[in-house]
């Protein structure tokens, strides 16, 4: 490759296009002398070092790094451009680059202090990269596909053995830096992965058991509203069943109501009926012994009459008799008084009407046979 003339081509091409303020054409300038290590001359240094543009200060300041900007160059006028340390003006980019990589005297604080710029220095922001090529972009993403296919087959292996495989296999040449480069994307690459599959598993693990706690909860509440079903229907049916009760109470009250009129009506009547037999009875039967008690009481006249006519009757017979005999054997004490016991106890054996009267008879009689014998 002939440098001198690719020299020649971005000289012209800067040159031209700083008196015109290009900036795109400056910057892709730039971007070509970095990229094939062409040093730039004193004349275009020192116009580089006038131009105001954030993105060319930056690759200008890269070029330095490189030592491809001549020698004695001056950056008086890249200082006045920052000199306030403004974040939001029109050269905050360039700024921001300088504080990162301290070029012209400044480093982080001035970043720190602000809160927005400090969280893109956290995380090593940067607007400009100055070693990209997409070549190695390419053949670095090639060999990283390869060693991680070779570390999914065996996750023991050493990162570094892998990436040497994989070159060695392609037969091709790399710088340190390089290989440092793929070894470190290879293994931010790798973590990712590694995250990636736990996230995956633990997304697995948290669905399973989402899906296992929904099913839980899809049990319990299939079995919440069984049992609220079930409490319900036996609400219902508890209701119905006291409504039901209820009907029936009435109905039972008012049928044992009726049952109590109809049997106190039954009673009454039936008591009704039973005073009015027990009074007729009662009525017959005292109707009766009055009648019994009368007839009795006529029979026992009737028959005392008969019975007293009779016993007058047999008495004055038997008196006469008794008078006759006594007369007779008057004489004999003893078989008098035979005769008096005799009749004593006859006496005894009628009514006591009668042996009042036998004994009015006696004692008549005992006079008699006293005045007969005195006389």
């Amino acid at each position: 490759m002939e440098l001198d003339k690719l020299s020649l081509f971005v000289h012209s091409v800067l040159n031209e296009h700083i008196e015109l303020n290009n900036d795109y054409e400056m910057i892709w300038a730039l971007s070509f002398a970095n990229k094939f290590m062409i040093c730039i001359d004193e004349n275009t240094t020192k116009k580089l070092t006038k131009y105001e543009n954030s993105l060319v200060n930056i690759l200008v300041m890269i070029l330095n790094d490189k030592n491809l900007i001549y020698p004695t160059v001056d950056f008086s006028d890249y200082k006045r451009f920052i000199v306030n340390n403004d974040l939001y003006d029109e050269n905050w980019m360039f700024l921001y680059e300088c504080c990162i990589n301290n070029w012209l005297e400044k480093d982080s604080t001035i970043l720190n202090n602000d809160r927005f710029f400090k969280q893109l220095l956290q995380h090593s922001i940067t607007f400009i990269s100055p070693n990209y090529s997409k070549v190695k972009m390419e053949v670095k993403d090639i060999i990283c596909s390869r060693c991680i296919k070779k570390y999914s087959l065996d996750a023991n292996s050493e990162l570094l053995s892998l990436l040497e495989d994989v070159i060695s296999e392609y037969q091709i040449n790399l710088d340190e830096d390089f290989k440092e480069i793929i070894r470190t994307t290879l293994q931010t690459q790798i973590e990712q992965i590694e995250r990636t599959v736990e996230e995956m598993s633990s997304e697995k693990t948290v669905e399973t058991e989402e899906e296992m706690s929904s099913e839980k909860t899809v049990e319990t509440e299939e079995e919440m509203s069984s049992e609220k079903t079930v409490e319900t229907e036996e609400e219902m049916l508890s209701e119905e069943t006291v409504e039901t009760e209820e009907m029936l109470s009435e109905e039972t009250v008012e049928t044992e109501e009726m049952l109590s009129e109809e049997t106190v009506e039954t009673e009454e009547e039936m008591l009704s009926e039973e005073t009015v037999e027990t009074e007729e009875e009662m009525l017959s039967e005292e109707t009766v012994e009055t009648e019994e008690e009368m007839l009795s009481e006529e029979t026992v006249e009737t028959e005392e009459e008969m019975l007293s006519e009779e016993t007058v009757e047999t008495e004055e017979e038997m008196l006469l008799e008794e008078t006759v005999e006594t007369e007779e054997m008057l004489s004999e004490e003893t078989v008098n008084t035979e005769e008096e016991m005799s009749l004593e106890e006859n006496a005894r054996e009628l009514s006591s009407w009668s042996r009042l009267f036998l004994l009015s008879k006696i004692d008549n009689k005992r006079i008699s046979s006293f005045v007969e014998e005195e006389y």
